[in-house]
């Protein structure tokens, strides 16, 4: 009926279109000249245009513009807007996208890359100084543009339109990777196909690319992608250049085991110390603060953060939130609980500042100090907000560390079958990745499995303890150690077991980590299963109580060293405040053994409420399936029954 109204012809003398696309066309051929061009621009802008972008394309006075758009709402082409995106300019949409699809399929290629150019040049003047905001439309305009002169020239043009598109893809992709890591990985590698080998803008390209591609964790790919950047830098004696890529190449190393990383962000110090301080040394020094804080090095953690703050406020800097994270986070390894306010803090700072993977360390590191003070279930909570973070952002890089770590808390909660689901499946996608953090949940899934009974799994605990000290990473020793000793010592290899016990006896530094408060429980019992009450001490020695989760380690050794000793009626006192501890605290799986050690002591004295903490203990080790536990925990209650007959 549009058509026919449009023709001003009656029904039965018109010619049916057989499309849809056929009948926008025909109405499109009623407008003169000079209005279907009109309309052709517009569909050249986008879904949206606006009159002055008309007016501009066109070169026409703006009043000329808006009697048309007036025209073209009426035969209902295009309707105004009700708000703008652009201020001080009338916005239009198309009634329908299959009108523009049409409209733009009508423009002669020939003519196409000229009305990109034109529309990009008015959206660059409209923007002024904010283009950032639309870079991705800019972007978008020029690489139409630069297709369309491939094919059709003139091919002086293609170097000024390579120029443009790239410079416009990073801009958009350095706005988007805070929040969008797909969309910025996307635009960056459109970029770097515009800066191929021997362009000069190829290195700071790869660099940024390689930022995205870690996050999207292609570890490999990135760290490749760095380490050609690294060299071009090299070639051009570009110093600055040359530290910032080792710093990324530290951060990578993390991933693929500990060994270059300090190595590494020492060799950015030295170069970016030698010239007039700026933001890179600032950089550099925060990045030295979390290599410490990844070998539980605290000291020396905070005194590099310690030297990025006091140089950013020198120069007048924004406070770098990595270096704030990493001192809080060693702050309260050292037993300052305020340690925690301080992450906080610099988590919101990330996130206010747009620093998206700075934000999800901070989720990650957060949540490894949260179980020091607060125990597993809070720890699990604050793991679930970081991977629902990561997830949202695309930063698939801490997603999976997240969650891989979250499996030890799961575990510790008494969420056997949870931990086990994921940790095997994880510990996989990991190593494929080229991330030695996969020793995370393999010593979970290895742990576990040892709790239940299952057998046979003597060579991969062999194979996850030389991984763990391949990566020379504190944090992955201790667990990896911890899990393959508990292993062999219940698959019958004392000696094996022994042996990795005693490495990580001689592991002073560890003793402020995490990991090693959560193990230290676990290790002294091993470490007494294979009779060596000594070796059990040893590994206690130098571990302070410098926070609740390092406390109440201590003490459930303390029962178990006792009950070692012959002292059953000191041993029972210390395994039930121990157990009263760890159900403050939240950690079933050590409560379950405090309350087993506490019965069994009771039971050796003859004492009849032994009863009362076998019962429990049997009730927890037979919801986490933890089979020999709970066989020696059933033994127990039947040699109750028979005395008290």
């Amino acid at each position: 009926m549009r058509l026919l109204s449009d023709r001003h012809e009656l029904a039965e003398a018109v010619e049916i279109p057989d499309s849809v696309q056929a009948l926008i066309a025909a109405r499109l051929d009623t407008l003169p000249p000079g209005r279907k061009s009109l309309l052709q621009d517009a569909a050249v802008i986008g879904k949206v245009f606006w009159a002055g972008a008309l007016a501009s394309m066109a070169g026409q006075e703006l009043r000329a513009i808006d009697v048309a758009l007036h025209e073209f709402a009426r035969k209902e082409l295009v309707r105004p807007a009700r708000t703008s995106a652009m201020e001080d300019e009338q916005e239009y949409g198309f009634w329908h996208g299959l009108i523009r699809e049409v409209c733009y399929s009508q423009i002669p290629r020939s003519a196409r890359a000229a009305r990109h150019r034109a529309a990009a040049a008015w959206l660059e003047r409209k923007a002024g100084e904010r283009q950032e905001d639309i870079a991705d439309v800019l972007a978008y305009h020029y690489l139409q543009a630069l297709d369309l002169v491939r094919l059709v020239g003139p091919p002086e043009d293609v170097e000024d339109l390579q120029e443009k598109a790239r410079g416009y893809l990073a801009l958009a992709a350095e706005r988007a990777l805070p929040l969008d890591v797909e969309s910025a990985e996307a635009s960056l590698a459109k970029a770097l196909e515009l800066a191929p080998p021997g362009h000069a803008a190829r290195p700071r390209m790869l660099e940024r690319w390689a930022q995205a591609a870690q996050q999207q964790y292609r570890l490999q790919e990135a760290e490749g992608a760095v380490e050609e950047a690294l060299a071009l830098y090299r070639e051009r004696g570009e110093t600055v250049d040359v530290a910032r890529a080792l710093c990324e190449l530290s951060i990578l190393s993390q991933h693929a085991g500990g060994r270059q990383s300090e190595e590494r962000v020492m060799e950015a110090i030295a170069v970016l110390e030698a010239e007039p301080p700026g933001p890179e040394l600032v950089a550099a020094y925060a990045e030295l603060s979390g290599v410490h804080s990844v070998h539980s090095d605290q000291t020396g953690a905070i005194e590099a953060a310690d030297r990025a703050l006091a140089l950013a406020e020198k120069l007048g800097l924004l406070e770098p939130v990595r270096a704030l994270g990493f001192r809080a986070k060693a702050r309260a390894a050292l037993g300052d609980r305020d340690g925690l306010e301080g992450m906080r803090r610099a988590l919101e700072l990330a996130v206010e500042e747009g620093h998206g993977r700075a934000a999800a360390v901070l989720h990650n590191n957060l949540a490894f100090s949260t179980v020091e003070y607060e125990g597993p279930g809070a720890a699990l909570s604050a793991c679930q907000e970081g991977i629902e973070f990561s997830e949202r952002r695309g930063i698939t890089e801490f997603a999976v560390m997240i969650e891989s770590m979250s499996t030890g808390f799961a575990a510790d909660c008494g969420l056997s079958d949870e931990a086990l689901a994921q940790a095997g499946p994880l510990a996989e996608r990991m190593e494929a990745a080229g991330d030695f953090s996969f020793t995370e949940p393999r010593s979970v899934e290895l742990r576990l499995l040892a709790e239940r009974g299952e057998r046979g799994q003597a060579s991969a605990a062999e194979a996850l303890a030389e991984a763990a000290r391949e990566t020379a990473v504190a944090q992955m020793v201790v667990m990896g150690l911890a899990a393959a000793s508990q292993v062999l010592a219940g698959e019958g290899q004392p000696k094996r077991a022994r042996v990795l016990l005693t490495e990580l006896a001689q592991l002073d530094r560890h003793r402020t980590d995490v990991y090693y408060g959560q193990s230290l429980p676990q290790l002294v019992r091993t470490a007494l299963e294979l009779g060596d009450p000594a070796l059990a001490s040893r590994l206690m020695a130098g571990v302070e109580p410098l926070t609740p989760l390092l406390e109440h380690g201590l003490v459930a050794c303390r029962a178990q060293l006792a009950e070692a000793g012959g002292d059953e009626a000191e041993a029972a006192a210390l395994y039930a405040e121990t157990a009263e501890r760890w159900h403050g605290f939240g950690n079933v799986r050590e409560r379950a053994y405090a309350l087993l050690g506490q019965g069994r002591c009771l039971a050796a004295l003859g004492k009849r409420d032994a009863e009362r903490p076998l019962l429990e203990a049997r009730e927890l080790f037979a919801s986490m399936g933890y089979k020999s536990a709970l066989l020696e925990t059933e033994a127990l209650l039947g040699s109750a029954d028979a005395a008290a007959l």
